[in-house]
């Protein structure tokens, strides 16, 4: 990994197209700007100083890296050129709705939506470019790694009888056990930016409105509706956020450090312009999404100020050579915290509050048969791409490793029918293709997961017992 201190991020790229263009005319125009960006994939992880970090097989919408364990986590999907699609693929599958019938035969082979797994690095690849899916149970967002190292926090989408909501989970990366934190009910269109606090208690997550998280109990609570986005300062102390106010587009824009002790709020910096996420290095250098000047679309730039917020400067370019918009998200500092952090201190009335609101973190029956019904079409769509694309055979096996164990977890009936349908076909693939060297051994362990005869890879903890 770059040294301590060192900015990753996620680059991400919006579509800009012309009066008439069609999504083919778009495509050829994103092959040109993946060529420029010299990555093929819609969003990956890259550092400061123009490191990618992101395989090419793949796209990321977060990364983190734990120095203390020398692992790498990320929110991954597979890129479309896994499927045989050619590069630019995925951005018009974002952006144009009629992509799929205007080329058909092309288009309907990408997965819609784009599925993030949660993909942990082996101690040592710091990079994560031998990361495999760790777990699974919504589409990733984010993800985060705690002081300590060995434990992951996702954000994750999922369903439940009533509502889309956000899950937060708690990865323990060596044992494997997954465990729901809670629920988010709050509007999740702009769920991210997770920020744990430097004891390793507590998680800020959500904007505009963030949240205070107990880790360990799911107990939740705003920090208050004047702020749209907040990350711990150690700077400033162990119980000491720095939050950002203002409305959508009306000025003016602060950033505001609160010290959670006490409640205390005092003005930290004006800001030049709307910030929709910020995160804070040891020594106070800031990370902002902050709205470019005369922008009005949702095209956020990564800036950085290592003067207490007075000035920011752009870490990346805006625009691409080819006219598209380069987004900066997702920042993080990766830095090894401090070897003794103070404790969190929270004002008694509240932690009193706070107490008030348990974790939503119970077995939802109707959540499950969510995931097991859209287990059911992943797996189906693995196995149709396995028998096209036998090159991509350790990517899907892995996936499908993954995925086998949620039958088993939930509802064992389905496990013949993921024999039948996934056994066969790995095997094919395996046999097919020599350059699958991690294969034989996902499609073995595959067919033992759902005939019973192992484990599953990761196990799933509620607040309440599952029946």
């Amino acid at each position: 990994m770059a040294s301590s201190g060192s900015l990753v991020y996620i680059e991400s790229v919006d579509a800009n197209s012309l009066g008439g263009e069609t999504a083919l005319d778009h495509q050829r125009a994103a092959e040109k700007i993946a060529a420029e960006r010299g990555h093929p994939a819609e969003t990956f992880a890259r550092t400061a100083a123009g490191h990618v970090l992101t395989p090419e097989a793949f796209a990321d919408v977060a990364f983190d890296f734990a120095p203390q364990t020398q692992r790498a986590v990320a929110a991954r999907s597979v890129e479309a050129s896994q499927w045989g699609m050619p590069t630019g693929a995925d951005y018009v599958s974002r952006h144009w709705f009629t992509a799929a019938a205007e080329d058909p035969a092309n288009f309907a082979r990408i997965e819609t939506p784009a599925w993030g797994f949660t993909y942990a690095g082996a101690p040592g690849d710091q990079f994560g470019g031998q990361a495999a899916p760790a777990s699974v149970y919504g589409n990733a967002q984010d993800v985060r790694v705690t002081p300590a190292g060995n434990t992951a926090v996702s954000l994750q989408f999922c369903r439940d009888p009533a509502a889309s909501v956000f899950c937060l989970f708690a990865h323990d990366l060596d044992s494997g056990q997954l465990r729901l934190i809670t629920r988010l009910r709050e509007a999740a269109e702009s769920q991210g930016d997770l920020s744990v606090s430097p004891d390793g208690r507590y998680l800020l997550a959500g904007a505009p409105l963030p949240q205070l998280i107990d880790i360990a109990t799911g107990h939740c609570a705003g920090i208050g509706r004047a702020y749209r986005a907040a990350t711990w300062y150690p700077r400033g102390g162990p119980s000491c956020v720095l939050a950002v106010t203002g409305d959508n587009d009306k000025p003016p824009w602060k950033l505001v450090l609160l010290d959670l002790a006490t409640f205390a709020a005092e003005d930290f910096a004006e800001l030049p312009r709307r910030v929709d996420g910020v995160q804070a290095a040891a020594d106070g250098t800031l990370a902002v999404r902050m709205r470019p000047e005369g922008e009005t679309g949702w095209f956020d730039q990564l800036m950085v100020s290592s003067d207490d917020g007075r000035s920011f400067e752009p870490v990346a370019p805006l625009h691409g050579a080819s006219g598209w918009r380069r987004r900066g998200t997702r920042p993080r500092w990766i830095e090894a915290g401090p070897a003794a952090p103070g404790p969190v201190t929270l004002h008694a009335g509240f932690e009193e509050f706070l107490r008030q609101v348990p974790g939503d973190n119970g077995y939802a029956q109707g959540e499950t048969g969510w995931v097991l019904d859209t287990a059911a079409y992943l797996i189906k769509h693995r196995v149709t791409r396995l028998r096209e694309r036998p090159p991509a055979a350790d990517i899907l096996l892995s996936q499908l490793a993954i995925l086998t164990a949620l039958p088993a977890l939930f509802d064992p009936a389905m496990a013949a029918e993921v024999i039948r349908q996934v056994v066969p076909v790995a095997r094919e693939a395996v046999g097919r293709d020599a350059s699958a060297h991690n294969g034989g051994r996902a499609a073995a362990g595959i067919e033992a997961v759902a005939a019973g005869r192992q484990p599953p890879p990761f196990t799933i903890k509620f607040g309440v017992p599952v029946r």
